[in-house]
């Protein structure tokens, strides 16, 4: 997604366009592909939501408000848009039926932002959880709240106490039981970047705080769940299933990260188009 309002899809392994799209000239926020690849979903800046059919290249406009953060669910028929608000409105998450662009439910829940007032109030980030009946969002109001799908009202909240900024990443783990975030304290001057994991949402559940060094850019859980990898800066960190996370790679121009799909395997992409195949048992 571009400044000047274009999407350009890119064949990874030719760095060709193969195709582009374009319906405003405001910048693009947010991109998402659907779970199954056949969908592209794009939010720009302070103006509406579409999505493209990738194979017919036609678009459906999703009749609500401008969003900031975007999910599929997993059988690609619902889209969640966490909204974008100026100024001291609190934002909302719209949910849409694909086909149509038809609102289906707008989730209240989430407050303005107390430090980003003046400026928005975000909903950073959403995500469906694997099986659909479950929906997290983060906020500059710095809440992750938990809500169930299909909607008829109310939502719980995870125990995020502690944290001075909005997580942008939110994941559930493959079987759906564990949520990861990235969250940022600061204290005395100073910020601390944690991954907090949490493996139970009942009751007032502390999470699993994991410190990494600096700004968290990505971070997801292996195929089984047991594992999660997080890129903060230049170094690459895996969470094994304790409380610490073990730094296995530093100085990296990493783009894209993933598990292979037992889990025993990561690949690591370069920016200088080199790809790492590393065996996550050597890796402790």
């Amino acid at each position: 997604g571009h400044n000047n309002g274009s999407i350009q899809l890119v064949h990874i392994t030719a760095s060709t366009v193969t195709a582009e799209f374009r319906k405003s000239e405001r910048s693009v926020q947010a991109i998402r592909f659907s779970r199954d690849g056949s969908k592209l979903a794009a939010a720009q800046y302070e103006y509406e939501v579409r999505v493209w059919d990738l194979a017919t290249k036609e678009c459906v406009q999703m009749q609500g408000r401008t969003g900031r953060s975007l999910a599929f669910s997993p059988d690609s028929k619902l889209l969640a848009v966490g909204q974008h608000r100026g100024g001291s409105k609190a934002p909302d998450i719209e949910v849409f039926d694909v086909a149509s662009g038809n609102l289906l439910w707008t989730l209240h829940g989430h407050q303005e932002s107390a430090t980003y007032a003046a400026l928005a109030s975000d909903v950073t980030a959403v995500e469906f959880s694997p099986d659909g009946t479950e929906l997290i969002s983060a906020g500059h109001d710095l809440h992750i709240l938990v809500w169930p799908i299909p909607w008829k009202g109310g939502y719980s909240s995870l125990n995020a106490d502690g944290i001075t900024d909005a997580p942008q990443n939110l994941r559930f783990s493959p079987e759906g039981s564990s949520i990861l975030a990235d969250t940022t304290l600061y204290s005395d001057g100073k910020e601390a970047h944690t991954l907090r994991i949490w493996q139970s949402r009942k009751g007032p559940s502390r999470p699993i705080a994991v410190a990494c060094e600096s700004f968290i850019w990505d971070a997801r859980f292996s195929p089984d769940g047991s594992k999660a990898i997080a890129v903060s800066g230049k170094t690459l960190w895996l969470w094994d299933g304790g409380g610490k996370a073990r730094k296995v790679g530093d100085n990296l121009s990493s783009v894209k990260r993933c598990f292979s799909p037992s889990g025993t395997r990561l690949a690591v992409a370069q920016s200088d188009a080199s790809i790492e195949i590393w065996d996550v048992s050597n890796l402790y």
